[in-house]
């Protein structure tokens, strides 16, 4: 998508990245880290800092809606605990988890969060962000699983963590751990 390009290539055809490189690496990976697709995230690298707030702010608001709702389901699946041990007959509970579930499930997030021109040109970055061919490749892979979103959790964390102590560390965006780390984000 282009998130993230070397700075320049040596006459080897490898990729050099300078520490600007390393720096937008990090905010990639914190807007990863809060929950952006990488569309969001191409969007918001060129955006002004004021609108980066503003999305910030926005992505607070509805991650906070979404505990609201989690803590209802929670607390509706708590009561019906209760009331299980207490009389193991009492179904009523149950179905108050049921309809706490489904009323957190029909919340229509981007329309209580985003215009509908947000809306229209969210939908437009997201289809032309895919080439046919790509599309179709997604579409014939098996369903995400929670194991692959561990996996990807797990690299995401030990590729930020690698940035983080190289930054750290002062090393040279362009050295061999520089580069190691460039063709992990973009690898």
């Amino acid at each position: 998508m282009g998130l993230l390009k070397p700075s320049t290539r040596s006459e080897a055809g490898y990729r050099l990245y300078q520490q600007g490189d390393l720096t937008r690496l990090q905010q990639i990976l914190a807007l990863k880290f809060l929950g952006f697709s990488l569309t969001e995230i191409k969007a918001f690298l060129g955006a002004s800092p004021m609108e980066l707030h503003d999305a910030l702010e926005q992505q607070s608001d509805m991650l906070q809606e979404r505990r609201r709702q989690i803590d209802g389901v929670l607390n509706a699946i708590e009561r019906a605990q209760l009331a299980m041990q207490s009389d193991g007959k009492r179904w009523d509970s149950v179905v108050d988890v049921i309809r706490a579930i489904q009323m957190s499930q029909n919340e229509d997030w981007q329309s209580k969060y985003f215009t509908d021109e947000q809306r229209r040109v969210m939908e437009d970055l997201s289809k032309g962000a895919y080439t046919p061919e790509a599309k179709a490749a997604m579409e014939a892979r098996p369903a995400w699983t929670e194991e692959d979103q561990k996996r990807v959790d797990a690299q995401y964390a030990a590729l930020y963590e690698g940035v983080r102590q190289a930054v750290a560390g002062g090393e040279d965006p362009g050295g061999v751990r520089g580069q190691e780390l460039g063709g992990q984000a973009v690898g």
